[in-house]
């Protein structure tokens, strides 16, 4: 049966070279209620999943140990190819796009919340940039003023009466 409302929760936490990273998700509706939550860590170079569950009243918690394909052989994750996003958003666009999410409050929620904002390195690994705080309230800041001065010379009135 379809499920009609869910919600998602997602946290990263770097130390140093480790990172972990937390994933849960709730059924709020529909025939299976309950929540999965999966914590993923990165130690050692090896990648280690737990995922734990709540589903109808039954709690559990199982490990996924390892990734194999179709016959049963177990694959590296290094071993499994990485194929190019074919939609993935180049220069110039890309730093425009960015500004856009500098300016907008949701974009700058996300950079405060994250500290920064995802990018890879020349390598192609995944880094977060961080963004100084002052430049997200500085940013803040002349979207209000715009929107201020816009809504003056839109809703300027010559005659009250």
């Amino acid at each position: 049966r379809l499920v009609e409302k869910t919600s998602v929760e997602f946290e990263t936490e770097r130390k140093g070279a480790k990172e972990e990273a937390e994933y849960e998700l709730e059924f709020l509706n529909g025939s299976g209620k309950g929540k999965y939550k999966v914590e993923r860590e990165t130690v050692g170079g090896t990648v280690q999943m737990k995922v734990k569950y709540k589903i109808d009243g039954k709690e559990g918690v199982f490990k996924i140990r390892k990734i194999t394909d179709k016959d049963g052989n177990v694959i590296a994750p290094e071993d499994i190819p990485r194929v190019p996003n074919p939609r993935y958003v180049r220069e110039p666009l890309r730093s425009i796009l960015r500004i856009y999410n500098h300016i907008q409050p949701g974009g700058q929620m996300m950079e405060v919340m994250q500290g920064g904002y995802p990018d890879r390195t020349s390598e192609g690994e995944q880094i977060i940039v961080p963004v100084p705080y002052w430049q997200t309230a500085l940013y803040a800041l002349g979207v209000t003023l715009a929107a201020t001065a816009l809504g003056l010379l839109l809703f300027r009135r010559k005659d009250l009466k």
